[in-house]
Formats: structure tokens, sequence, C-alpha cells
């Protein structure tokens, strides 16, 4: 059944995110930034046991019976609604709403990375999927709608949440951080749907992701991980907050994930024109947007 497996997924969000929490009540207002260093890694490293779980647990299910992701696709999509929907007419906000809709983001952007994984042919098609997605991200950042929707947001928090949140702020990984009694947010959950995308993709060619190395059999979970696009995401998170500038967060995951996956599997590098021509040219038609906009 794949209810285990989910309840799993939910328990362990719920877990580290409940530990935090309590754990970052006992601080007093005033603490060093290392503890925000701290819950950021903490809550990545969750996100990755929670995507670890599905890979391993219900992605093979999913991947034999269409109809069974489609159901839970659906489920989650509905529990999000409903949860949106629910706040947006009682007003009603609290921790425990907000990590319940972050939980299901990130399960649902393992649904959905899984399933596009599920279409690759070869190795070499997450190279050029992952340089487009990168590329992408940077376009919408410095010059598309996700640069409109995040000085909304903004505003929202530089304001004191005063008022109903936009919509967007209900898309985004929330986490408890200390001296906040808020969860907050800490990225938005298109970048967690290209990382499960490349987990998966590494989950079904068989290739290890994992920068401590050692043996990627892809039958249990391993619970000793640092996957290469992950360290990526973290990496830009840390820079975002150390400059106070919002960075695309893409373009490091997949530049860390492809650096180490070409370098270590020849695979990876054997790209083939039907790969490259694409590749190139919707790269050349983003870089030429972001100069001449």
């Amino acid at each position: 059944m794949a209810a285990g497996p989910v309840a799993l997924i939910y328990l362990i969000w719920g877990a580290v995110c409940s530990g935090l929490y309590l754990a970052w009540g006992m601080l007093p207002a005033e603490v060093p930034r290392g503890f925000d260093y701290l819950s950021i890694c903490i809550c990545l490293y969750a996100a990755v046991m929670v995507t670890e779980v599905y890979l391993v647990r219900l992605e093979p299910r999913f991947r034999a019976r269409h109809s069974l992701r489609m159901a839970w696709l659906a489920a989650v999509v509905l529990v999000f609604l409903g949860g949106y929907l629910f706040t947006a007419l009682t007003g009603y906000r609290s921790n425990l709403l907000f990590g319940i809709l972050t939980i299901t983001l990130i399960f649902f952007a393992c649904i959905l990375g899984g399933w596009l994984a599920s279409h690759l042919k070869r190795p070499a098609e997450i190279v050029a999927v992952g340089v487009t997605a990168g590329l992408a991200d940077m376009f919408s950042v410095f010059k598309g709608p996700t640069k409109v929707l995040s000085q909304s947001i903004a505003g929202y928090y530089e304001g004191g949440m005063q008022g109903f949140p936009p919509f967007v702020d209900f898309v985004l990984v929330k986490v408890p951080m200390p001296g906040q009694k808020a969860f907050m947010p800490l990225f938005g959950i298109t970048d967690w749907i290209l990382l499960a995308f490349l987990a998966a993709a590494a989950c079904k060619f068989k290739l290890n992701d994992n920068l401590l190395g050692g043996s990627r059999t892809w039958d249990s979970p391993k619970f000793f991980l640092l996957p290469a696009a992950c360290v990526g995401l973290a990496a830009a998170i840390l820079l975002a907050r150390e400059t106070r500038i919002f960075l695309p967060a893409l373009p490091f995951a997949v530049t860390v994930y492809l650096c180490f996956m070409m370098v270590r599997y020849p695979q990876m590098r054997q790209m083939k024109k039907a790969e490259i021509l694409p590749m190139v040219g919707v790269s050349a038609l983003l870089i030429s947007l972001m100069i001449f906009l």
C-alpha cells in the first residue's frame, strides 16, 4: 500500500519541523546567525529524506501504475487547495497549517519530478533539461514573472505580514527559523520540482548523485546523503541571505549536479543532435531575452 510511505513522508517532515520549532522557542530572541544556517541545513536534509523515501518506496509503484500516480497527484492538489481555501475564507493562519501545506507541496514536487524523469530515454537528456531549466529560472527571476512575485512577497514580509498573504506565499516551502514565531519561506516549490526530477533521473538510470560517495543501489532508503543538486540549492540560499539579493536557485543546483555527474558518468556526456540543438536554441533565446528585454 502507498499509504505507509506517504504517512512516513508526512511524519518525517512533521517531526523535524516540530522539533526545530520547540528548540528555537527555548532560545533568546537574539541568537547567532549560525543557528539560521543550522535550521536551513536541517530542513533541507529533511526534504532530501522525504524525497528519498518517495523515490525508493513510491516512484517504482507509480511508474508501474500511471493511474495510481494520477490519483495521488490529484489528492495532494486537493489537500493544498483545501488548505488555501480554508485560510482564504476563514482568515485562519497557523504554523501547523503551513507545515502541512509545505510537506504537501514537497510531496507534489516529488510526484511531478518523478513523472517528468520517467520520460527520459538516455542519461544525456538530463543535461539538456537541466541547462534549459537553469536558464529559464534566471530569466524568470531577472526579467520574468518570478521578479514580480518576489517583489510582492517581499513587500508582504517587510510590511510585517499584515493582511491576507499573496497567493505566492502559499507555494513557498516554509520552515521554522530561530527568533521567528511564524514559519518563514526558504525557497519556491518549483526549485524542488527540479531537484526531485534530477534525483529521480539518477534513480532511473542507477546513477549515484551522492557527494558522500559509497554504493547506491536504490533498493532501500539511504540516510547518509549529500545530493549534489541540494548542495547547489543550499549554496544559493546561503549566498542570497548573505548578500540580501534575490538569486535564482536552479542555476546553482544544476551546475553542481551536472559538474559532478558529467565527470563521474561518461554516458552523461554522450549527447546527440536531438538533445544539443533544442538546448542551444532555447538557451540562446533565453539569454537574448535577458539581454534585450
